[in-house]
């Protein structure tokens, strides 16, 4: 992903599939579900990007949401009167709001999602339904989207870009987008991994009977790897058991423009392990969360 220029703007690719051409925010009348407009008009801001705001009517057909509609009509004026930025409105109708969202988007579109997050270890039926929509969002279209949770503090995009690892195949696939992001916005990225005590430990007494293991090895190798690169790169390796509170500490105390995961992007129980972990970062987290589906393996990044 780089970031270049044309005669009109710069513009910003987020992989070889998605070079970005708007910013697309979901809304409804609900308290809260707005957050992530502020996120989605300081990327806009960024890149001179227009910003495309969808509502979803899931009345019937032969009645109107008129609350939603009057909702849609007044966050695009207030928008379009507070900045330079093209905003458009749309409402679409259809009783499945994932099923309507997907159908609008194309892929030069990056979502921006407002979400409530869960927690690490959600009770039977306790996601909440923004998160929920998040994350079939995430499954039924595949590509990027940008969850806003319920701690956001207000972004400047000045801070570095964070990225979770874990050393599986598929939490890697993520490490080209969170480097060119970077590097998009002249931040630096740092590869964040957490180990539990138990694991620690035991690499430890290995390494006291002469074994060639270090727990920050991959990490460091990787951190290497990208210097060669040209990548301004940090490497952060965290003892905790609780990889959803490391990450998302570690992102807070650097005050992370965004968090760059992976995640499995289909459903089945291990999706739904996958996707609660992801939510449960977007939960804690007091940046953006820019999620990946990547190809491969059925494994997913911060697996616990």
């Amino acid at each position: 992903m780089t970031s270049t220029s044309s005669t009109d703007s710069p513009r910003l690719t987020l992989g070889d599939r998605h070079p970005i051409e708007r910013i697309v925010v979901p809304i409804t009348p609900e308290a809260g579900h707005d957050r992530g407009i502020g996120v989605a008009m300081a990327w806009a801001a960024r890149w001179q990007l227009p910003v495309k705001l969808l509502a979803i009517d899931t009345t019937s057909s032969d009645t109107v949401d008129v609350a939603a509609g009057e909702h849609l009509a007044r966050t695009r004026q207030r928008l379009a009167a507070a900045t330079h930025l093209e905003v458009e409105e749309e409402m679409l109708s259809g009783p499945d709001v994932v099923a309507a969202l997907a159908a609008a988007l194309s892929d030069g579109d990056l979502v921006t999602m407002t979400s409530g997050g869960a927690t690490a270890h959600p009770s039977p039926g306790a996601t909440p339904p923004s998160a929920s929509h998040a994350w079939r969002l995430v499954q039924a279209w595949r590509g990027p989207v940008l969850m806003v949770g319920p701690n956001v503090e207000p972004t400047t995009l000045d801070g570095p870009v964070v990225i979770g690892l874990d050393g599986s195949p598929m939490a890697e696939q993520s490490l080209d987008l969170a480097t060119e992001l970077a590097s998009a916005l002249g931040a630096r990225v740092w590869l964040v991994e957490a180990l539990g005590h138990s694991t620690i430990r035991q690499v430890e007494q290995l390494h006291s009977r002469g074994e060639a293991v270090s727990a920050s090895a991959y990490l460091r190798q990787t951190a290497a790897r990208l210097e060669t690169e040209g990548q301004d790169v940090g490497w952060e390796l965290v003892q905790s058991d609780d990889p959803v509170a490391a990450v998302a500490g570690f992102a807070q105390d650097r005050k992370a423009s965004v968090i760059v995961l992976s995640t499995h992007g289909s459903s089945g129980l291990r999706a739904d392990v996958f996707g609660s972990t992801c939510l449960a970062v977007v939960a804690a987290a007091t940046a953006p969360v820019l999620v990946s589906v990547p190809e491969g393996p059925q494994q997913g990044a911060l697996s616990s």
